[in-house]
């Protein structure tokens, strides 16, 4: 799984998780995260599955369904 994760002023302190929507990528929440708290750790994680080239979490069964 590609991750990015970006250590706070402390280990013991808050841990954003970020999960990107459908054909993002483990960066694009980085900026708003780190505006939210620039103290926090951040934990960037990108969906491993493929939707017609596209990231995401979850694999699409029918439309609009998960």
């Amino acid at each position: 799984m590609k991750h990015i994760f970006k250590e706070g002023k402390s280990l013991k302190g808050p841990t954003f998780l970020l999960l990107h929507g459908t054909g993002g990528s483990e960066n694009d929440l980085l900026p708003l995260a780190e505006i939210m708290d620039p103290d926090a750790n951040i934990l960037s994680v990108r969906g491993s599955v493929s939707e017609n080239g596209m990231a995401r979490f979850f694999k699409r069964l029918a439309e609009g369904g998960f």
